[in-house]
C-alpha cells in the first residue's frame, strides 16, 4: 500500500481575503466556482453552476483546478468527488480539496475507483473529526493508503470496472423504462377506457385493531 500524499498533491481552496463572497458569485459568470453540490460522483455537474469573474479567479492564490484533477469534499458530504475531465479553468470552494495525481505513478480514473473502495471508506470514517457536521482535513486525506499496481494494470482495472459499471447503468435504465411502460399501459387500459374511478372506501372496508402485546402469534393467526 502507498500513502496518497506520496503519489498526489493535495491543494486546498483559497481561504484568504480574496475568497469569493456572495456578491462575487453569479449564475452566469466566466469561471466555474465549484462546491460540493456540483460533484456527482463522477464528473462536475454544470446544471446549476456558480461562477466568478476572471479577475476574481486571477486573484485567488490557491484552489485552481485543471484537467485530470479530482475534486474531493472535506465538509458536509465528505468523500463526495468528481474528476475534471475537460480542459477548463475553475476554482473550488473552501469545503473541497484538489487531489492532483502524479501522472507517472497514478492514473486519475483508478484513484476515482479506489476512493470508492471499502478500505478507503473505512479510513474516511476514522479520519472524520467533525461532531455536528462531518469534517475532514487535507492532511488526513494525504494519509489515505491505497493499493498501487503499475500504471498499465491500473488502466486495465479501470477498463474492466467501467465496463461493469456501464452494464449496471444500462440495466437500471432498462428497468426504469420497463417500469414507465407498465405505468403507461395501466393508465391506457383503465383510465383512458372510461372505466369509473372509485374511491378506496367505495371498494374496501377498512378497520383498525389493537395489538395485544401478551398474545402469541401462531399458525398465521394474528391477535387483532
Amino acid at each position: 500500500k502507498v500513502r496518497l500524499g506520496d503519489i498526489a498533491i493535495l491543494i486546498n481552496g483559497d481561504r484568504g481575503k480574496n475568497y469569493p463572497s456572495q456578491v462575487d458569485i453569479t449564475n452566469d459568470g466566466e469561471v466555474p466556482f465549484v462546491n460540493a453540490g456540483h460533484l456527482n460522483g463522477r464528473e462536475i455537474a454544470f446544471d446549476e453552476m456558480n461562477y466568478i469573474s476572471k479577475d476574481k479567479y486571477e486573484k485567488l492564490s490557491s484552489g485552481k483546478f485543471q484537467e485530470g484533477d479530482i475534486l474531493y469534499c472535506l465538509r458536509g458530504s465528505i468523500g463526495k468527488k468528481a474528476i475534471v475531465s475537460t480542459d477548463i479553468k475553475g476554482a473550488i470552494a473552501s469545503s473541497l480539496v484538489i487531489i492532483r495525481p502524479n501522472s507517472e505513478k497514478l492514473y486519475g480514473e483508478y484513484l476515482m475507483l479506489a476512493l470508492e473502495s471499502p478500505a478507503i471508506k473505512k479510513q474516511l470514517t476514522k479520519a472524520n473529526n467533525g461532531s455536528s457536521q462531518p469534517n475532514l482535513s487535507a492532511a488526513s486525506v494525504r494519509e489515505y493508503e491505497i493499493e498501487l499496481p503499475e500504471l498499465l494494470i491500473q488502466r486495465e482495472v479501470v477498463e474492466k470496472l467501467v465496463k461493469v459499471r456501464d452494464i449496471i447503468d444500462n440495466r437500471r435504465q432498462e428497468l426504469q423504462l420497463l417500469d414507465d411502460l407498465i405505468k403507461a399501459r395501466f393508465v391506457e387500459m383503465f383510465y383512458e377506457k372510461g372505466y369509473p374511478v372509485l374511491k378506496w372506501n367505495d371498494v374496501f372496508i377498512t378497520t383498525t385493531g389493537k395489538l395485544d402485546s401478551n398474545a402469541s402469534v401462531e399458525k398465521g393467526a394474528y391477535p387483532f
